[in-house]
């Protein structure tokens, strides 16, 4: 039984595998207590893998994995062995979320080009050609982050708690304006952005995927080709096996 772990600035998710298949799993808040929360799974993993972009918590995250499950975790970056050519300047500073969800991604669609939304604390593109190579990408703020930058820059707007069914293309209030507004910022830049990737990369020949906590709000508007909610732990797996199989041939 394996337990792959993203952290993310706002969130936390677990998933267990046991092989292949997913049999638990558990969402939190980056901010709760990680040791109470991480007593709520069921299983006892023999690995933790982590991806972390909130380093801020990986010693208390390292230290409850070590106290609550009684393992050592492995934490995955961009110098584990994930079978990618990455493009990007400074690769080493990427986070490993994005690298995990390219794993991820190149496993299930194999010799295809890819295109990426990962819509969390931000909204992150990544673009991967059908030969693995990561060739770039764009971060924006996600949807959250945008509606709580408008309460905090403008003085008349106040702290809206999100509500999807306050989703409109108009709203007339004005806590529904900035829901709608911020929802539909983020749907006309992903679609302007995925449209245009798939015309200048890759003549229109890309598969779509989305994943994140964000990602099923915008489902029904046809922009992704497929959500995958665990593209990143799928991904972590991946990345585990991969550097499990390098160690096999080095030794």
């Amino acid at each position: 039984m394996k337990l792959a772990i993203d952290a993310g600035n706002t969130s936390v998710f677990c998933a267990f595998y046991k092989k292949e298949e997913i049999v638990e799993t558990l969402r939190f808040k980056t901010t709760d207590n990680l040791y109470e929360r991480l007593k709520e799974l069921n299983f006892k993993p023999k690995e933790v893998i982590i991806s972390s972009v909130a380093l801020n918590i990986n010693n208390e995250l390292r230290n409850a994995c070590l106290e609550v499950l009684e393992c050592e975790p492995d934490f995955v970056s961009y110098f584990s062995n994930h079978g990618l050519d990455i493009k990007i300047e400074n690769a080493e500073m990427m986070g490993s979320d994005l690298i995990a969800a390219a794993c991820g991604g190149v496993s299930l669609y194999k010799n295809k080009n890819l295109i990426i939304f990962d819509l969390g604390t931000t909204t992150t593109t990544s673009v991967i050609t059908k030969n693995k190579e990561f060739v770039g990408g764009n971060i924006m703020p996600g949807l959250m982050t945008s509606l709580k930058s408008l309460s905090s820059n403008c003085v008349l707007l106040q702290d809206v708690e999100f509500d999807e069914n306050k989703i409109n293309l108009i709203g007339n209030k004005t806590s529904n304006c900035m829901i709608s507004g911020a929802f539909h910022a983020q749907l006309g830049a992903m679609t302007h952005i995925k449209n245009q990737i798939k015309k200048e990369f890759f003549n229109g020949d890309a598969v779509v995927i989305a994943t994140g906590g964000y990602a099923k709000l915008f489902e029904k508007y046809g922009i992704f080709d497929y959500i995958h909610e665990t593209l990143v732990t799928d991904g972590i797996i991946k990345m585990q096996s991969e550097q499990k199989e390098k160690v096999k041939e080095t030794v």
